[in-house]
């Protein structure tokens, strides 16, 4: 199945903004709406040309893509949840399976500082 506009869903759209984030050497949860407008028209043309480059069954390669982001950008021993404008509502990011069972077998770990600023905003 090609990505198409059905496909275009809160999910998806904040799994491309973080590819497309790590890409342009932004951090990877920068909110789009902080960025300069010509800023954006990059951003809108790095995203419309990595979405025509997805094989048509592109939801493998676009969680391999956003996993691999997420493991050596975001979940990383130093990573600081501070820092980042994480969404709220249904714009929260998702962490899929893997990820889930590396943070319950500690292989993630984070100070209780981080814990409190994480609360609620991982999707069980």
């Amino acid at each position: 199945m090609t990505f198409g506009t059905a496909d275009w869903n809160p999910e998806n759209a904040q799994r491309i903004s973080v590819i497309i984030m790590a890409q342009m050497k932004k951090p990877p949860l920068t909110a789009f709406k902080t960025l300069d407008p010509a800023v954006q028209k990059k951003f809108n043309r790095l995203m419309n040309t990595y979405i025509q480059a997805l094989p048509d069954d592109f939801m493998p390669k676009l969680l391999e893509d956003f996993n691999q982001v997420v493991s050596e950008d975001i979940m990383t021993e130093s990573w600081n949840p501070a820092v980042y404008d994480v969404p709220r509502g249904d714009r929260k990011l998702l962490l899929t399976d893997e990820q889930k069972k590396l943070m319950e077998e500690g292989v993630l770990t984070f100070t209780e500082e981080e814990k409190q600023l994480m609360n609620n905003e991982i999707i069980d």
